[in-house]
């Protein structure tokens, strides 16, 4: 699976999750990625949607081959991690998760994101169990949103 698309989707769901104010204790917590869409990028091909079904983000590789990435995303005191997890035909192959940690602050609706000293701003949601992130990148005109579960 794309790293650059990890790092997008760990960005949206951040700003997602903390659309209120960041005292609020309800918004830490671990999530689960429902779908990610990507609209207005300068090259078409990266627009699209993925939908995460039951299992995940799952590709047929072969007729005998399916791979599924879930991510989880988890806010603690500032702090967020992104865990991608990678199964083969539904085991877990372990040397494929990633992980991706980084900072947040909320301000009011808006979040600002830190991973890898990269900085991304957005807007967030936040509805009974779930969260909606908004973001555009400014090198590439790509506008994301995440859409996620509370765990």
């Amino acid at each position: 699976m794309n790293f650059k698309f990890s790092i997008l989707f760990f960005a949206l769901v951040t700003i997602t999750l903390f659309s209120c104010k960041d005292d609020d204790p309800s918004l830490e917590g671990s999530y689960t990625t429902t779908s990610i869409v990507t609209t207005g990028c300068n090259e078409p091909q990266d627009n699209g949607t993925d939908t995460y079904g039951e299992n995940g983000l799952c590709e047929t590789l072969s007729s005998t081959i399916e791979e599924c990435e879930v991510e989880k995303i988890n806010f603690t005191n500032g702090v967020v991690t992104v865990t991608t997890n990678y199964y083969v035909n539904g085991v877990l192959a372990p040397a494929e998760t990633e992980v991706i940690n980084g900072t947040y602050v909320v301000d009011g609706d808006n979040i600002t994101l830190t991973i890898d000293g990269d900085i991304t701003t957005g807007t967030l949601s936040i509805r009974s169990n779930s969260m909606t992130l908004v973001t555009s990148p400014a090198s590439d005109n790509c506008v994301i949103t995440i859409n996620a579960d509370r765990d």
